[in-house]
């Protein structure tokens, strides 16, 4: 399936767990191309799609568009959502990029409140700017 992920590349949180609200954490992991040559956008919408289900408040902050990581095309989107623990809800904002490599895509998923001083956009940035992946 679509989210059949193979090892986790790395996890950063903001804060050591366990963390009392929601931890701003950055996600890089490597997962199966569902078909190989198909648009990043269209692989990122479908992986959307998903969220929706899980996430009935799914909002686009910015919209499934073509972008690059390291020079690399591929695809990015940036939503909005509440997660639920327990009896807990958290507004939760995901900034995902999706770089398709042969039969494999980089996925880096970095996700915070939706608010206050974790919303962590600057860290982000840096973060998404020093990402390198190898050229063959």
């Amino acid at each position: 399936s679509l989210h059949d992920a193979l090892p986790i590349l790395v996890v950063i949180t903001r804060y050591s767990e366990p963390y009392p609200t929601l931890n701003p954490s950055v996600a890089v992991t490597i997962v199966n191309l569902p078909v190989e040559g198909m648009p990043p956008k269209d692989i990122l919408n479908m992986s959307t799609e998903v969220l929706k289900r899980a996430y009935p408040d799914l909002t686009y902050v910015d919209e499934v568009q073509d972008a690059d990581v390291d020079g690399i095309n591929g695809a990015y989107t940036k939503i909005q959502y509440t997660m639920d623990a327990g009896d807990r809800k958290f507004p939760t904002t995901t900034r995902m990029w999706l770089v398709p490599r042969g039969k494999v895509m980089f996925t880096v998923g970095m996700s915070g409140p939706q608010e206050g001083p974790d919303v962590s956009d600057e860290v982000f940035k840096e973060i998404l700017s020093s990402i390198k992946i190898e050229k063959k």
